[in-house]
């Protein structure tokens, strides 16, 4: 999924490349996965609830929780996942909060932490403004009939782009708190364990290139059907 997120990337900053590659016969882009717009699973990385951090806390001896989070919560691959929030409000309504704001991110741990309870840290403002600049450019990308600039839109040709959407029981989807605890809520059947469709699946994305399989998402490149 990370391998779409790079491809993203040299076509925001080098689309001329891109287009050299997209001419080359027989090209075609495939996204395992990808979180275009995104994932909550981000987010529960950061605030200490991933299996991935009880896993390495698990695996790390006497590295503490406080010290993995102190890692986490500024290190750029997670930050760059955080959810935008660009198609989001198709599962969650208003609820949908800015997490490139480091304001929501300062009411969310101080509504929190009156009693110091909790071991993760917000993340760093220079690293949240870098994902906000982020998002702006995210929404430059569209999706047409061939590659080419339009101002400032790039239209990528997407009869070459294909996305493979996973299909998993539970999927972080939505952020909740209250006075005592934060959690991440999940959504039935509607994403891959880690990404969801909505926020997986470029708007305006063809139909026709989207293929579900009923794998998790670390287990996508295991489906041989």
């Amino acid at each position: 999924s990370k391998g779409g997120l790079l491809f993203r990337h040299l076509i925001l900053k080098n689309f001329k490349m891109y287009q050299k590659l997209s001419n080359t016969t027989g090209f075609r882009w495939i996204m395992l996965g990808t979180p275009w717009y995104g994932s909550y699973a981000a987010v529960k990385t950061i605030i200490g609830q991933s299996n991935t951090l009880r896993n390495l806390r698990f695996i790390s001896g006497f590295v503490s929780t406080k010290r993995l989070l102190s890692v986490f919560h500024k290190y750029p691959g997670i930050l760059e996942m955080l959810p935008l929030n660009l198609t989001n409000q198709q599962l969650v309504g208003n609820d949908a909060l800015d997490f490139t704001s480091k304001e929501v991110w300062k009411d969310i741990y101080d509504n929190l932490d009156n009693n110091n309870n909790y071991k993760w840290l917000t993340p760093p403002d220079d690293q949240l403004s870098n994902v906000g600049l982020l998002k702006s450019e995210i929404g430059k990308i569209k999706f047409g009939d061939i590659d080419q600039l339009i101002g400032s839109d790039i239209y990528l040709d997407k009869s070459k782009i294909y996305y493979i959407a996973g299909n998993c029981e539970d999927t972080p989807y939505k952020f909740n708190s209250n006075d005592h605890e934060a959690w991440i809520e999940d959504i039935e059947y509607k994403g891959d364990s880690t990404v969801t469709w909505v926020e997986g699946i470029p708007e305006k994305f063809s139909d026709n290139n989207i293929y579900y399989t009923n794998s998790k998402h670390d287990r996508l490149l295991d489906d041989n059907a």
